[in-house]
């Protein structure tokens, strides 16, 4: 088991055992979720085991699946955004402008693609060699 995935699912168990009242424990998920994020197949593990132990262990359920897909898909966006933001900050600080062209495939790319372009800002000469394959 990943020590990350680990430790999300032991602070997750601890939750349930202040007795806590269900506001509080899902203002706790979004938090672990928030400073804790798992790659999506490890989030999908997570989610499976916390389904597990809620249904077997504790006999009761503070977040359906389809709550738990929201907010995963949230924290993704969010990424998402945050990733598209910090490239055109440092697109705009290194190149003053940035062509139409260029700001559109930000909005469309995934946060793989992102992420290989905000590496490749601090390396290059031209804003178009951010941009090739």
């Amino acid at each position: 088991l990943n020590d990350k995935l680990a430790m999300k699912i032991h602070l997750t168990r601890r939750l349930y055992s202040f007795g806590w009242a269900k506001d509080d424990i899902l203002s706790l998920y979004r938090f672990l979720d928030w400073i804790m994020v798992l790659p999506p197949e490890l989030e999908l593990e997570y989610n499976h085991e916390i389904e597990r132990i809620e249904r077997e262990e504790l006999h009761v359920a503070y977040i359906t699946t389809a709550e738990r897909i929201g907010i995963q898909k949230g924290i993704q966006e969010g990424i998402h955004q945050g990733e598209s933001l910090a490239l055109l900050e440092l697109l705009r600080d290194k190149f003053d402008r940035i062509p139409e062209v260029y700001s559109q495939k930000i909005q469309q790319a995934d946060c793989e693609t992102l992420l290989k372009w905000l590496k490749k800002v601090s390396i290059t000469e031209k804003i178009e060699e951010v941009f090739e394959d």
